[in-house]
């Protein structure tokens, strides 16, 4: 069973079995509404920190910017290894690891967004799914408005 709460700064929250935060965040940039993870915390109350609360007003401010993040990050980290990532598609290389001329053409290869405020390692934790890479993904550790790390 989950304990929900209205957050002044968030709005409706539920708390789950773990302890971690969920909310519904309406994305422009994905066009739907996410479930976004604030990541449980050690202290008593166990509220979001106050960096979890900057990443989310961060978030919500500059969705524009996440989006040139992801694409160039995520673009540039798939062209890195596309050479290995082909190889070990053999013949359905084209479909699942096409070469592509843009950064902006990384987005018909990622689908399923998962969004997280962590508490430590970085501030916005965003994963997602990608036809190269179905059983892993493509992870991308954000910090004060930078990519720090892509997984």
């Amino acid at each position: 069973m989950s304990k929900e709460v209205h957050d002044e700064v968030i709005g409706l929250m539920s708390q789950d079995v773990m302890g971690d935060w969920c909310f519904d965040f309406e994305s422009s940039l994905f066009s739907r509404i996410l479930n976004v993870t604030i990541e449980a915390n050690d202290e008593s109350d166990n509220r979001p920190r106050k960096n979890q609360y900057e990443a989310y007003c961060w978030l919500k401010e500059n969705e524009d910017k996440l989006k040139e993040l992801l694409q160039s990050s995520i673009y540039q980290q798939y062209q890195n290894n596309l050479a290995e990532i082909r190889s070990s598609w053999g013949p359905e290389a084209e479909e699942n690891a096409p070469i592509l001329s843009d950064s902006a053409e990384i987005w018909v290869l990622l689908s399923k967004p998962d969004i997280c405020l962590l508490s430590e390692y970085a501030d916005i934790c965003v994963h997602l799914e990608t036809k190269w890479d179905p059983e892993h993904g493509v992870t991308v550790l954000i910090e004060n408005g930078t990519v720090k790390r892509v997984e």
